[in-house]
C-alpha cells in the first residue's frame, strides 16, 4: 500500500472515530439527563406519598367535620376526593415503573 492510500485510510478512520466520539458524548449527555429526570421523579413520588399520608391522618382525613366543614362543598369533595387519590396512585405506580425501567414502550 502506498503512502497516499495509507493517509486516506487513516483519515477515513479518524473521521469515523470523531463521529463515534460525538455520538458517545451525546449518549452520555442523554444518560445524565435521564438520571436527573429519574431522581426528580422519585422525589415527586416521595412528596406525593407524604402529602397523601397527611391527607388521611387526623381531622384532615375527614371530609365532613361537624360544625366546621359541611354542606354542599363537603358533599362534592366526598365524591371527587377518593377518585382523585386513585388517579394519583395510578400515576405514582406508572412513575415507579418508569423509574425501575420496567414500563413497556408503546
Amino acid at each position: 500500500m502506498d503512502e497516499k492510500k495509507k493517509k486516506q485510510q487513516k483519515s477515513k478512520y479518524e473521521d469515523k472515530k470523531r463521529k463515534l466520539n460525538a455520538k458517545s458524548s451525546t449518549c452520555g449527555s442523554c444518560i445524565a439527563d435521564l438520571k436527573k429526570a429519574n431522581t426528580s421523579l422519585e422525589a415527586n413520588i416521595r412528596e406525593w406519598k407524604t402529602h397523601k399520608s397527611k391527607a388521611y391522618t387526623g381531622i384532615a382525613g375527614e371530609i365532613f367535620v361537624t360544625n366546621v366543614f359541611e354542606g354542599v362543598v363537603a358533599k362534592e369533595l366526598s365524591k371527587d376526593f377518593p377518585e382523585s387519590v386513585k388517579v394519583m396512585d395510578d400515576n405514582v405506580a406508572k412513575a415507579k415503573e418508569i423509574c425501575s425501567g420496567q414500563m413497556s414502550i408503546k
